[in-house]
């Protein structure tokens, strides 16, 4: 299986998650390069997502 480091980074010491990513080699195999490219982005962008947590509020004026 194919292995990848995924990184995220946000700029402050400290604020770095990495992790070794695999992808099926089913996923892969007989791609183009392009397609191969496209497919291990959408990989990373999933993990990212699930990596982040956030939201936001409304705040009234004092």
């Amino acid at each position: 299986m194919p292995k990848f480091h995924f990184s995220l980074h946000t700029g402050f010491a400290g604020c770095t998650h990495e992790e070794t990513y695999e992808i099926d080699n089913e996923e892969l195999e007989g791609l183009t390069e392009d397609e191969r490219e496209k497919v291990i982005e959408e990989h990373f962008t999933e993990w990212a997502w699930n990596m982040l947590d956030g939201g936001w509020e409304e705040v009234e004026d004092a």
